[in-house]
């Protein structure tokens, strides 16, 4: 029963491993006056992206993503959207993700969209040497992710994973309290 049940949890733990969400922000990077800045304003870039590694080398590339945002706009899918004052178009493209899911790291990436609305271009480019976020119609606001500014990656938490956590500890404390109960017993004569 032992090996049962650590092999269960094994093989939750490795299928919960394999597919997943992650969060990354750039923080610290200084504003331009623009249309969206102040000159000097501290601000932040965010980005999530969802995807496995289907081809188990331990890397979660472009091909394998299935949903990515950047700053809260659609890249992966891209589409048209409903806006208050009219349609939004938005072209998305991911053209190089490189993410190990094991230790973290988010290797390269690049990925930006174009919305018909504002008319404008937003873009990320990152490799480990470090990059750049661009926003404008012209691409005209061009910040470096450089030494000064940090970034952070964070696995989002599968909604099934905290029911499993806590099923399994229940599961344990159950165990542990039979076990009390079975040491408490008087031995038979």
């Amino acid at each position: 029963m032992k090996i049962l049940c650590v092999a269960a949890l094994a093989l939750g733990a490795c299928s919960a491993a394999s597919a997943g969400t992650w969060n990354f922000e750039f923080s610290g990077l200084v504003g331009q006056e623009s249309y969206y800045r102040y000159a000097g304003e501290v601000f932040s870039v965010t980005s999530s992206f969802t995807g496995s590694d289907l081809n188990a080398d331990g890397l979660i590339t472009a091909p394998e993503v299935t949903r990515f945002l950047l700053q809260g706009h659609s890249v992966v899918p891209s589409g048209t959207f409903g806006t208050p004052d009219g349609i939004l178009v938005q072209q998305g493209h991911l053209d190089r993700l490189e993410f190990s899911p094991a230790s973290n790291v988010l290797i390269d990436a690049s990925a930006g969209f174009v919305d018909s609305w504002h008319g404008n271009f937003v873009g990320l480019s990152w490799n480990s040497g470090g990059g750049r976020y661009v926003e404008g119609a012209d691409s005209e606001w061009i910040y470096p992710l450089d030494a000064g500014v940090h970034l952070t990656v964070s696995a989002v938490p599968e909604p099934a994973a905290v029911p499993m956590l806590l099923l399994g500890l229940a599961f344990l404390g159950a165990i542990r309290l039979r076990r009390g109960e079975l040491a408490r017993r008087p031995a038979a004569s």
